[in-house]
């Protein structure tokens, strides 16, 4: 929803069925609600990219605009990072759980080959959502967020839009963090 401004879309498994030839026999058009006011929604994104953009999950920036949130739950029994460009959204998830299926702390549990000393959404899930992608934007022209507007307090240091990230490409970081440091449990 932020991602596209405020505007909310019910999911659609399919949108077209299609006849051998080729024609359309039943389309399934999109049925969206703007939800909240774009300028809103703008606002929201424009704090949510410092979370990419030098913030906990910076080594997942991308060759685009993004942005995201990460999450810890008590006793780091769950990760996760939610994050999204103009084009694509997508959340990664690692939760602990026993033989009972309880959940448990991932604190002591082996994830990728690492051991997990203190659970992160940034060490953890975020690197799973990079890896997921940093391949469908890299290459891609760059996409910026629509700078917010309209919104009392906005603007009012005169900091201009963020401008698109140095460097190649697609080679703004990356791997998997190990859980020693860099991680505030956000």
């Amino acid at each position: 929803m932020q991602a596209a401004r405020g505007l909310h879309c019910a999911s659609r498994p399919v949108t077209q069925i299609l006849d051998s030839n080729g024609n359309v026999i039943k389309d399934y058009s999109p049925q969206c609600t703007q939800i909240m006011p774009q300028n809103v929604a703008d606002a929201v994104s424009d704090v949510l990219r410092g979370v990419i953009e030098g913030g906990f999950a910076s080594a997942q920036a991308l060759s685009t605009a993004a942005a995201g949130k990460t999450g810890t739950t008590q006793e780091q029994k769950a990760v996760w990072f939610c994050g999204y460009t103009t084009q694509y959204a997508a959340a990664a998830t690692i939760a602990g759980i026993n033989a009972e299926g309880q959940p448990e702390s991932l604190v002591g549990k082996t994830v990728d080959g690492s051991i997990i000393y203190s659970a992160t959404g940034s060490g953890f899930a975020a690197p799973i959502w990079g890896d997921a992608l940093k391949p469908l934007t890299a290459g891609q022209p760059y996409e910026d967020f629509v700078y917010p507007v309209g919104i009392e307090g906005v603007g009012v240091t005169g900091a201009t839009p963020p401008k698109p990230p140095k460097g190649p490409k697609g080679n703004h970081g990356g791997g998997h963090g190990n859980g020693h440091g860099g991680g505030h449990g956000h």
